[in-house]
């Protein structure tokens, strides 16, 4: 085994892929980020803060960035539970135990205090069905 890597569950893979498409997705859905914004300190000019491909990706492009997510130790998503997806009017995401859902910029947050609460927002936001509750990655 590589150091500093670990082995993934497949859950882990499962909400590694749908936070890599999700972020996809929004690159996709906001193009004209690609141009720049205005500078705020004062310049007339535009930055450039980003700089965004549009040619067409296969998922196996993701393949390299999805295996350093799932396996380093410097990755977010080796020391949490993350779960989320864009909605028409924002976003919902489950972070360990707490469910956010944001709203035309508003957010909420709810304490899922339960296994049962934690596996019905699975089920109900996200459509996955588990049997128990995923394993805390920091634990």
């Amino acid at each position: 085994m590589l150091r500093g890597c670990r082995p993934v569950s497949g859950l882990s893979l499962i909400v590694s892929v749908i936070v890599i498409i999700a972020i996809w997705q929004r690159l996709c859905a906001y193009p004209e980020d690609a141009g720049g914004s205005p500078n705020r300190g004062g310049l007339s000019e535009p930055r450039r803060r980003h700089r965004i491909e549009t040619r067409e990706r296969s998922l196996a492009d993701c393949v390299p960035t999805c295996w350093w997510q799932q396996t380093s130790l410097l990755s977010h998503f080796t020391r949490s539970t993350i779960c989320s997806r864009l909605t028409p009017g924002g976003r919902v995401s489950i972070s360990g135990r707490m469910l956010i859902q944001t709203q035309g910029g508003t957010r909420a947050e709810q304490q899922l205090d339960t296994d049962d609460v934690l596996l019905a927002a699975y089920r109900e936001h996200f459509g996955i069905v588990l049997s128990r509750v995923p394993d805390d990655p920091a634990a």
